[in-house]
């Protein structure tokens, strides 16, 4: 059985342990859960680490922790590779009521009601990869309560084929229709689907986790106190907003935050489409109004340059989530601001090619920058978007490098990443749980969160960073994963 070193000291030994705070070190001398030296202590007790390299542990600075427990314990429809196959997996869900679908991705198609009422009577609700769209069938449809229905048809969100009659097809923010009936997960899932994210992430490397749910609130934080993640988690509660049902309160950070939980900055949601974004003097009260850090989604162009000029003009700390498009001239601005940038090499990984099929071509270096970032001296951190991604830190991180995704297609290289930057962009977001680390460096009076790897990063050849395994991770010294016996 693994040794609880939370209480003891204890020195792990290794002679290649990469702090990314200096050079390479031979010992990690842990106390209480905390680093307190890089030497060996003759009445210490010693841990001889395995594998060809020692390296601080990953963080994945935004996902959405709750929709990927619902994949967890729902009907997972990621590799579904065509609407039959989509269907025929609906056809084929266990249990009784609701269906709870998720991930499906089957480029420019989205199933409608009519698909979904053809392959199962229960209620449905099927969720896109990105949760920015909803499906729901003739029965879950029918479950909506009137008045909910009228809110959400002012929106505009809910489509109508040309009778007149819903497709079925929920469009965000109107998604939150299918919220209002879906009855929540009960505790056991909750629980079991909490295991399974938590394993695969410990597996990962991942010790660090940001939930930028626009949905998280006080219950949310509640929710994740009582059933305690095996990670550290940082809670960005959503901004208020009157679309939510029901009305959502925004939790206070007064004497709850610990080391493995704690609250981070509001996010703030611009739209994705032009037509929608709110003028610049709208954004700056909203920012004044919440009177605190923030992190604001902005995925096209135009809100990334509205979400730069706002923060400027609101003189906020603040983040931007995704930037997936970031024009060159918006450097110098979103640096003199004081800006950092949440960015997904995931997304190029999984999806470059289909960028390159789908996106206007003067937009194609505007993608997903990284050597764009660090050139014009912008922190930025690693985030997965999972479950519109997958969480894989280091496939994301081979990707960084050299702007290659899974298939080989190559977007942008001018935009790869020096290897020790990428490295430190996938650790950094540690430091937001744990300050003293600075920037997810292992330092003296930081946390022992650590991975230990089958292959050293600065020897392996880039086009085989994504092969590197984990062998080990440790969270305050204790071994995380492989779960102790």
């Amino acid at each position: 059985m693994a040794k609880d070193t939370r209480s003891t000291s204890v020195c792990f030994v290794h002679p290649r342990i990469i702090t990314l705070a200096g050079p390479p070190r031979a010992a990690l001398l842990v106390r209480e859960g905390r680093i307190v030296g890089f030497r060996e202590v003759p009445s210490v007790p010693t841990v001889r680490l395995p594998g060809a390299a020692v390296l601080p542990a990953f963080a994945d600075a935004h996902l959405h922790l709750l929709p990927l427990i619902e994949r967890a314990v729902g009907v997972d429809c990621r590799d579904a590779p065509s609407l039959p196959a989509l269907l025929a997996r609906l056809a084929a869900a266990r249990g009784s009521g609701w269906v709870r679908a998720t991930g499906y991705d089957l480029g420019a198609i989205h199933p409608t009601r009519a698909d979904l009422d053809a392959a199962t009577s229960r209620p449905v609700r099927l969720l896109h990869r990105t949760g920015h769209v909803a499906v729901m069938n003739t029965p879950g449809l029918r479950a909506i309560p009137p008045a909910v229905w009228e809110r959400g048809h002012e929106l505009g969100y809910v489509e109508y084929d040309p009778t007149g009659e819903p497709t079925g097809r929920l469009w965000e923010p109107a998604i939150w229709l299918s919220g209002a009936v879906v009855p929540p997960l009960g505790e056991e899932e909750l629980r079991r689907g909490l295991a399974d994210v938590g394993a695969r992430l410990l597996s990962l490397g991942i010790t660090a986790v940001h939930d930028a749910s626009p949905t998280n609130d006080g219950a949310r934080f509640a929710l994740w106190e009582r059933l305690a993640p095996p990670f550290r988690l940082l809670l960005l509660p959503g901004e208020p907003s009157p679309h939510r049902l029901p009305a959502h309160r925004s939790p206070t950070t007064s004497g709850r935050n610990t080391e493995r939980l704690a609250i981070g900055p509001t996010k703030v949601m611009l739209p994705d489409t032009v037509e929608e974004l709110p003028s610049l003097k709208a954004l700056v009260e909203r920012l004044r109004n919440l009177g605190g850090p923030v992190a604001i989604h902005a995925v096209i162009h135009q809100a990334v340059r509205l979400a730069v000029e706002a923060v400027a003009a609101a003189n906020v700390q603040a983040r931007i989530e995704h930037a997936a498009e970031w024009p060159p001239n918006l450097f110098a601005p979103a640096r003199s601001a004081g800006l950092t940038v949440v960015v997904h090499p995931g997304w190029v990984r999984e999806r470059a090619a289909r960028y390159l099929a789908e996106v206007d071509p003067v937009l194609i270096p505007w993608l997903h920058r990284g050597r764009g970032f660090l050139d014009a001296g912008i922190p930025f951190l690693f985030g997965s978007d999972a479950p519109a991604s997958e969480p894989d830190p280091i496939g994301a991180l081979a990707t960084a490098v050299t702007r290659c995704a899974a298939d080989g297609t190559l977007l942008s290289p001018s935009e790869a990443l020096p290897l020790l930057a990428a490295l430190r962009a996938s650790v950094a977001g540690r430091a937001a749980l744990d300050p003293v680390s600075r920037d997810g460096a292992l330092r003296v009076g930081a946390a022992a969160d650590f991975v230990v790897l089958d292959r050293d990063p600065f020897t392996t050849p880039h086009d085989a960073l994504a092969t590197i395994r984990v062998l080990e991770t440790y969270l305050a010294g204790v071994r995380v994963w492989p779960a102790p016996d």
